[in-house]
């Protein structure tokens, strides 16, 4: 209810400022019906005057307003698409320029810095060989992002399984701890 009140109301207002003279009344009926209308509210209906009528003098004045805020907006559209158009010839310009060779990277002080820091981290002797695998190789990383190498990571040292069971096939031959079976299949001596 409240919605539809708010869209005539606003269609009202719309069509009062299309045409230039007229006033607007918004008249209580009764029952919560609303209207609004040019003429004043019927007798024995509660109403207000929502627009007064305008003189010819307000309209010009209105109008003149207008119309020097539309002649404001087109000239700074005008100089922004005036200076688009320069950004866009500077662009081209450089473009159409070699560009300037680049330093190398191994000589910028980014690259020494990391290599600064991966010296630091490789020197660290504390904890377990999985953690200092990890902290070089993002030193590693580091080095590689600022100095443009390609120095490859440390790999994990591969696992060795050992079968805790005796040997299943055939006969089975012992050397010290370790016993073989007939199939090549070799498990920790059982005492």
């Amino acid at each position: 209810m409240k919605v539809s009140k708010l869209l005539i109301y606003g269609a009202l207002l719309a069509a009062a400022s299309q045409s230039s003279f007229a006033q607007v009344f918004r008249c209580d009926a009764g029952g919560g019906k609303v209207t609004f209308s040019d003429q004043p509210c019927a007798d024995g209906s509660a109403g207000k005057q929502v627009q007064r009528k305008r003189t010819e003098q307000e309209i010009m004045d209105d109008q003149m307003r207008a119309d020097m805020a539309n002649e404001r907006k087109y000239r700074a559209r005008a100089a922004e698409q005036g200076q688009l158009a320069s950004d866009r010839q500077e662009t081209l310009m450089r473009m159409n320029q070699p560009a300037p060779a680049p330093a190398p990277l191994a000589a910028s002080q980014g690259c020494k810095d990391a290599q600064k820091d991966y010296d630091f981290v490789a020197s660290i002797r504390t904890g377990s060989d999985a953690d200092r695998r990890i902290r070089t190789n993002a030193a590693i990383t580091k080095v590689n992002a600022a100095c443009g190498s390609n120095t490859p990571l440390q790999q994990e040292p591969k696992k060795v399984i050992i079968h805790n069971h005796a040997p299943v096939g055939g006969p089975v031959t012992c050397n010290g701890n370790w016993c073989t079976d007939s199939q090549g299949n070799v498990s920790p001596r059982m005492r």
